[in-house]
């Protein structure tokens, strides 16, 4: 499993444009590009984190070549809304001790 880390300075103002765009592109690229999803988190008003899943790294690589041209414009709505978009880790998973139900200290 490889994931990769994407932090975003949204604009004032822009959030909820933002939060609609990145849900879009999100699931057109797990419906189109291989992904297996993505997770994104608010930590004020202007900073959101996103971590991406994925198969491997080369399905990441590749994945913009298989995206319908449809998609450029939702990616181009996004990044309107951004004051920078960074890719600040890619890696693949050691361990994953998360789960989907909430801990119950078992």
């Amino acid at each position: 499993m490889f994931h990769v880390v994407y932090l975003f300075d949204v604009m004032d103002g822009r959030q909820a444009d933002f939060e609609r765009a990145w849900k879009e592109l999100t699931e057109a690229i797990y419906r189109n590009g291989g992904s297996l999803g993505s997770r994104l988190m608010k930590q004020d008003s202007r900073r959101y984190m996103a971590i991406a899943q994925w198969p491997n790294e080369k399905s990441w690589s590749e994945s913009p070549a298989a995206l319908p041209g449809w998609t450029g414009a939702i990616r181009d709505r996004m990044r309107d809304c951004c004051h920078s978009i960074e890719t600040v880790f890619t890696g693949t998973v050691l361990a994953d001790l998360t789960r989907n139900s909430t801990y119950r200290g078992d």
